[in-house]
């Protein structure tokens, strides 16, 4: 009890003496420590700086002390998520847009966790052939956009321009298809079974019988059928789109900064898809972002071979060094993009190097052929800083880089022993500016491109919080 009554002097309180009164064994010790209270209260003044100080001991009581404790653990989940539970926290959509993931920074789903994560298992690669459908451009857009567009307007189309001499060859060209497809389904075996929908074709016994011609095209767009005349047709209905403005070509929003770099570094990128090389120079003339062709190398069809056969790759690189005039590529120098597995199998029987697309709306992937090929969900999975330094130390990029950028030689000045010939005036030399740096216009478009998605997703938060705050 004595230890009470040192922490009441201690205190200098009057009231800290009260707890010794309600107890009886602490009641004769009460008066002996009241003797120096006079001494205490004939210096009330110097006493009052000193009451903040008491309190103290009530901070630091066990009650209070565990909420103080356990503030910073109630903090710390939200000020470093390591994997966000949904899609809505703001953390999460910063995260991700701050990757330049572009279309996929939106769709924050567990599939895109790891989305800036370089993609391992790819070699240096000196040349990028690119699909269209699932790979650069949404599944869904050509599959709500392009092709209802041209159901609809395939009939009025045909029957106003059957004349003109480019859709006269493709309506020849769909009736020898039509014949072949004849002989294969009297014949059966492997051609018959490799016509889609036989069981309702609809054949061209005529190519003048424009209603034929219409009935067949429906046909094969029912079935989203890849044949040649077809897609060349389907690419003539879509450039009076295009060219009015009606539909614009759709682009994952990461494809953008990937170009910028790819260009930047001298890495050229060629596309190769089943749609005709009209429809694929339209979708990228007349994209969201602008006329992107200057910054592609060339374009593939379905004329140099089907895209399952393995021979159309040899063939494609055959042609890209012809392109490019580097007769030394290999194979593995040019890696293959696709959001087809039998695509992609096809082109590693190639011997060419393959990555499989994983965008949002594909059709979905079993786990065993993801762990039998590369994947990626962003075109930024393919960037590496150990690939940035191939490519900048590569001679033979260096030279295509060297060749590009050069200075257009200027008109040597006339000869001193011809004074009668008037020297043609000095061109003005343009002073060297940031924006003629590549490397500077692939920073100014990546930043865009943040901009872009960071608002984007700021829209969706704000239309997404009445509907929270209901809750």
């Amino acid at each position: 009890m004595k230890t009470e009554s040192a922490i009441a002097t201690a205190g200098n309180k009057p009231v800290a003496a009260t707890p010794a009164v309600s107890q009886p064994a602490a009641t004769p010790a009460a008066p002996k420590p009241a003797a120096p209270m006079p001494a205490a209260a004939a210096a009330p003044k110097q006493a009052t700086p000193t009451p903040a100080a008491p309190k103290r001991p009530v901070l630091q009581k066990p009650a209070d002390r565990k909420p103080v404790a356990q503030k910073p653990s109630a903090q710390r989940p939200a000020a470093r998520p390591v994997k966000p539970a949904n899609g809505s926290t703001a953390p999460a959509a910063a995260t991700a847009a701050s990757g330049f993931n572009g279309q996929a920074a939106a769709a924050t789903d567990a599939s895109t966790v790891d989305i800036g994560r370089p993609v391992a298992r790819i070699h240096p690669y000196r040349v990028v052939l690119a699909d269209i459908e699932g790979t650069t451009t949404d599944i869904a857009f050509v599959h709500d956009v392009l092709f209802p567009y041209a159901r609809t307007h395939v009939e009025p189309f045909l029957r106003a321009h059957a004349s003109d001499p480019a859709v006269a060859a493709v309506i020849r060209d769909l009736h020898a298809q039509s014949v072949d497809d004849v002989a294969a389904l009297a014949a059966g075996g492997p051609k018959a079974a490799a016509i889609p929908g036989a069981a309702d074709f609809v054949g061209i016994d005529d190519p003048a019988n424009l209603d034929q011609v219409i009935a067949n095209v429906k046909w094969q767009m029912a079935h989203d059928r890849k044949s040649t005349p077809l897609k060349a047709l389907q690419g003539h209905i879509w450039r009076s789109a295009y060219e009015s403005g009606k539909v614009k070509g759709h682009l994952y929003t990461d494809v953008l900064p990937a170009l910028y770099h790819y260009q930047a570094v001298g890495v050229p990128v060629f596309i190769y898809s089943s749609g005709s090389i009209a429809a694929q120079k339209l979708l990228f003339g007349h994209s969201d972002f602008g006329d992107l062709q200057p910054m592609l190398a060339g374009y593939f069809d379905t004329t140099i071979g089907n895209k399952l056969a393995p021979k159309s790759y040899g063939d494609i690189l055959q042609q890209i060094r012809v392109a490019l005039n580097d007769p030394k590529l290999q194979r593995q120098d040019i890696l293959f993009l696709s959001d087809n597995s039998v695509e992609v199998s096809a082109a590693r029987t190639a011997r060419l190097q393959v990555a499989l697309a994983l965008r949002p709306g594909n059709p979905p992937i079993g786990a065993s052929i993801m762990a039998k090929y590369p994947c990626f969900h962003s075109f930024s999975q393919l960037i590496s800083p150990e690939l940035h330094a191939f490519w900048t130390n590569n001679k033979a990029l260096k030279r295509k880089r060297e060749a590009t950028l050069a200075p257009v030689a200027t008109a040597p000045a006339a000869p001193a022993s011809a004074p009668d010939v008037a020297a043609p005036p000095a061109k003005k030399q343009k002073k060297p500016s940031k924006l003629d740096d590549p490397v500077v216009r692939a920073a100014i478009a990546r930043k865009a491109v943040l901009d872009t998605v960071a608002k984007q997703l700021a829209a969706k938060d704000s239309s997404a919080a009445p509907a929270a705050s209901t809750e």
